[in-house]
């Protein structure tokens, strides 16, 4: 048995074609109908004499000062949600004047060096593969080599630091923890090509020798702090710990100097690093992050082990302002550090 209940309401629907009108009834609500007069009847989906109740707003549309997060008000989310975009543009625009502001000579440095690079990096091929006579009949020299071909650009890095020294010739620059990959930050901060060969033939004249004269090279692990360059270490992601805490003491001897770390992709997935960044972003310390995408990460790519859209993402969590920049540019590698250089003080 089917109970049909009459329907209260007084809403009408007019006629296109005449001026009758039809009473809405649930069993139309949504559909069309014929008047006689051969005109079309639309009947809403809702009773139309019924009147909405009006929406329940949310707090935040009335009151800014309502607990959006803990321990912060709309009015105080929306502010540095404000502040931070401000920041980056004013960044960015600065980044823009560095490079407008680069000079021929300098231009000119950078070709140099990036030749130099590319020439110890083929030098460094041929010993590697073919190898070098040793002593022992039959036998040859060989070794591991990691490349620098395609990041020589990198020499915009080394460019940009600050290497002064004081009046004793003491070294009190800036510091840079390349990767042995970054060859070009070694040559710029004044390495020369001779002495990465040096160091990777094992000569007792290389001065990357760990502080043991006459002890010789070891590979490209090779480094020098009396020129501000940080030995190549493994893992990677260590020696953002190790620079972040060279950046520390810097802050609180109140010198004007700045660490600088580099990883490639796969080191910014590990601990080390995240936490190395957290660190300097919680201290204010001044330390420059550089992830260089190189697609190498010793064969893992880059979508199995990092879900972000750009590396640079990955500084917003630790209140870090972060740029993104042709690697292959060193122009832009040289406006980012130095803006990076100013920021961090």
């Amino acid at each position: 048995m089917t109970l049909t209940a009459a329907h209260p309401t007084s809403a009408r629907v007019a006629c296109s074609g005449c001026e009758r009108t039809h009473r809405w009834k649930p069993e139309r609500a949504g559909k069309k109908a014929r008047c006689k007069c051969g005109g079309v009847l639309r009947f809403p989906r809702e009773d139309p004499s019924r009147a909405r109740e009006p929406e329940e707003s949310h707090p935040l549309a009335d009151d800014p000062d309502v607990e959006v997060v803990p321990l912060r008000t709309w009015r105080e989310h929306w502010q540095r949600r404000t502040d931070n975009l401000l920041r980056m543009l004013a960044l960015n625009l600065r980044k823009l004047e560095w490079m407008l502001a680069i000079d021929d000579e300098t231009r000119v440095r950078f070709l140099e060096l990036m030749h130099e690079v590319r020439a110890t990096d083929d030098q460094l091929k041929a010993m590697f593969y073919p190898g070098v006579p040793t002593p022992i009949e039959g036998r040859n020299f060989g070794g591991k080599g990691f490349r620098s071909t395609w990041q020589e650009a990198i020499v915009g890095v080394g460019c940009a630091l600050n290497q002064r020294r004081d009046e004793d010739d003491n070294y009190t620059g800036d510091v840079a923890a390349p990767l042995i990959r970054d060859l070009g930050v070694g040559l710029a901060m004044g390495y020369r090509p001779e002495e990465v060969l040096a160091a990777q033939l094992g000569k007792a004249s290389s001065p990357m020798n760990g502080g043991r004269q006459g002890q010789g090279g070891r590979d490209l692990h090779w480094g020098d702090l009396d020129r501000g360059v940080l030995v190549a270490t493994a893992p990677l992601a260590i020696a953002a710990s190790t620079t972040t805490g060279l950046a520390l003491a810097m802050r609180k001897r109140g010198e004007s100097r700045v660490c600088v770390s580099f990883v490639g992709d796969g080191a910014s997935s590990q601990g080390d690093w995240y936490e190395s960044l957290n660190f300097a972003g919680v201290r204010k310390l001044p330390h420059i992050f550089f992830v260089q995408n190189n697609r190498v990460a010793l064969g893992t790519a880059v979508g199995r082990q990092s879900a972000v859209d750009l590396f640079a993402d990955k500084a917003a969590a630790a209140g870090i302002p972060s740029f993104t920049v042709d690697g292959a540019n060193p122009e832009e590698l040289y406006a980012a550090t130095k803006v990076a250089r100013v920021y961090a003080f």
